[in-house]
């Protein structure tokens, strides 16, 4: 596999791109991490999102497996979303 550069320029990529880097670079700069913790904290995050990704989309298939067959059974809701927003 090899990466093949985007024929067009994609304005809606470059300015998603330039706003991960701002926030990642203020993350860094107001945490007082070294690179090697920083680094391991970007990476769990991205994991995190890697696995939320996946448990969603086999969440959806196994709810409609399951009112597939009739049963029509609710899954609790994801656990992010029962939790109160402690941002406040």
């Amino acid at each position: 596999m090899h990466w093949v550069a985007p024929s067009e320029k994609d304005t809606a990529t470059d300015t998603l791109e330039k706003r991960l880097w701002a926030a990642a670079d203020q993350l860094y700069a107001n945490s007082g991490l070294t690179s090697q913790h920083y680094g391991q904290l970007v990476l769990c995050h991205v994991f995190q999102r890697i696995a939320e990704v996946r448990f969603a989309d086999q969440r959806a298939k196994l709810v409609a497996s399951i009112n597939g067959r009739g049963l029509n059974v609710r899954l609790p809701l994801p656990l992010d979303s029962t939790l109160p927003n402690r941002a406040q």
